[in-house]
């Protein structure tokens, strides 16, 4: 198993390099993860804080504020991502006016501060 392998709680294999797998019992979560594109690494991330991140949030605060570099209100963002500004650790709310543009690394250093300051 590689680390681009998500597993269920259970220990079943769910998605092998962003595809789920054919013999895989699909949960919720797995299909919200895939759903909104988010990468395997991030994905194991986020289910091992348990956070829900909205997809919904993140679209509509892509169609209120277009991406920096491309000026498009949907798809990708070269060079940037949607960050929250109160993080989810640090129980902010999970909407799209906690959403901010941020470049990619400006978000690595906000997120190696968070980890230390809103550990749970």
């Amino acid at each position: 198993m590689s680390h681009a392998d998500i597993l269920e709680p259970d220990g079943n294999r769910l998605a092998v390099r962003g595809r789920v797998h054919h013999h895989a019992r699909v949960s919720p979560l797995a299909v919200a993860v895939l759903a909104c594109g988010i990468t395997l690494a991030m994905a194991l991330r986020f289910t091992a804080a348990g956070e829900h991140r909205s997809c919904a949030a993140k679209r509509e605060f892509q169609r209120e504020h277009p991406c920096p570099s491309t000026g498009r209100t949907s798809g990708a963002c070269p060079g940037y991502v949607k960050d929250h500004i109160k993080p989810l650790a640090c129980r902010g709310p999970d909407r799209a006016a906690n959403l901010q543009w941020q470049t990619i690394q400006a978000a690595r250093v906000k997120d190696k501060w968070e980890r230390k300051s809103c550990a749970r």
